[in-house]
């Protein structure tokens, strides 16, 4: 349940920022947040290999490929942050 709403989650976060590097790098900030808070709350206390694979690799970069499709198929506008 937690991997599909994780997933779900990141398909939201690429349809509204529209750009895929702009929502890795938030994806691997919020990971290094979960390892430096992980002392306050238990549900931040995963593996290593739950942060990495599960999380940053399988669920979010797949959410947002996803989204990436979503936003493909239905021909919306990509954002370009390169250029500020």
């Amino acid at each position: 349940m937690y991997f599909f709403v994780h997933s779900i989650g990141y398909f939201f976060i690429m349809v509204t920022l529209r750009n895929f590097w702009v929502c890795q790098f938030q994806s691997i900030i919020f990971e290094m947040v979960e390892l430096t808070f992980k002392h306050w709350l238990n549900n931040f206390a995963e593996c290593w290999w739950d942060s990495v694979i599960m999380d940053l690799i399988i669920a979010n970069t797949g959410g947002m490929l996803v989204g990436l499709l979503f936003i493909k198929i239905f021909k919306i506008k990509e954002y370009s942050f390169k250029d500020l």
